[in-house]
């Protein structure tokens, strides 16, 4: 499935600040995130991105549902749920 989609200038300002507080926190799963829907906005070709970030297409795809979905807050990371750690 190959598309491409277009960010307005907006929201390319509110992902971008997204993305420096995820790389400044150390979250790279939402980093990965923004950055293949900006490579999608830029040209790339979904396959190219799965290879780059080294995921399948099916992730992609669901990464730019959330995006349209949600907008830019969809993208980030949430709390995993699991065990509460004991220390």
């Amino acid at each position: 499935m190959e598309f491409q989609i277009n960010i307005e200038s907006n929201t390319r300002k509110e992902l971008e600040k997204i993305l420096k507080q995820a790389e400044k926190a150390g979250d790279l799963r939402g980093a990965k995130r923004i950055m293949a829907v900006f490579g999608l906005a830029a040209g790339q070709v979904v396959s190219v991105v799965t290879s780059i970030f080294n995921v399948c297409e099916r992730t992609v795809e669901n990464w730019v549902e959330t995006f349209l979905l949600n907008g830019p807050e969809g993208l980030k990371s949430k709390k995993s749920p699991g065990r509460k750690p004991e220390l």
